[in-house]
């Protein structure tokens, strides 16, 4: 299942993850632990290139890869790309492509904030996340910005939501990557997939 992984991205497990930073092991145990029909399934993983965060949500997505409905996009502007392709190919047009996204088990929202969006783009993925929200349906973000300028782009509504959906680590609903970059700090393959909170 595609689900709109790139080419050679379904290698991308928690077994292949390595670690070389102290902070990575826990951060590693609570994705071994999400589930998209938890009370608490979104999650959302903030940090700067390199550190391995696309990675970590491509690897929750297929440990929970059986009998799940799934959509991986690729940027803010690629989630209202495809929205605006299934609302296109609908006959009820828009309304039809957001019951699509909401029906959906899981969607994972990568790199939020690389490709400036429009207010209007925004606003459509607020509008896909709310639902999403309200049907109790599981999100995984990865962004480069940090909390508050994710804060600061989105709702203050949306954050809220994540406050109550989101899993919680170190008492917040999201994940602050902020080791340095894998290319720069490679070493020996060390996988986490043991790994335990700390």
């Amino acid at each position: 299942r595609g689900w709109g992984l790139l080419p050679g991205e379904e290698q991308q497990t928690i077994e292949s993850y390595q670690c070389y930073h102290h902070a990575q092991p826990g951060v590693v145990a609570l994705c071994q632990q999400w589930t998209p029909r938890a009370e608490r399934n979104w999650l959302a993983l903030f940090g700067t290139c390199g550190t391995g965060k696309d990675h970590l949500a491509t690897a929750m997505l297929l440990r929970n890869r059986d009998r799940i409905r799934a959509c991986y996009a690729d940027s803010a502007a690629g989630v209202v790309a495809l929205f605006r392709s299934k609302a296109y190919d609908e006959d009820d047009g828009e309304m039809e492509a957001l019951r699509w996204f909401e029906r959906l088990d899981v969607l994972v929202l990568r790199d939020v904030g690389v490709k400036q969006a429009t207010n209007a783009e925004f606003a459509t993925i607020v509008e896909i996340l709310d639902r999403r929200y309200r049907a109790g349906r599981a999100v995984v973000i990865t962004s480069n910005m940090t909390p508050r300028e994710f804060g600061e782009a989105f709702s203050e509504r949306l954050v809220d939501r994540l406050w109550q959906r989101g899993m919680l680590y170190a008492g917040k609903p999201y994940v602050v990557c902020d080791w340095p970059s894998w290319r720069r700090s490679w070493r020996p393959s060390r996988s986490c997939a043991r790994g335990k909170p700390r």
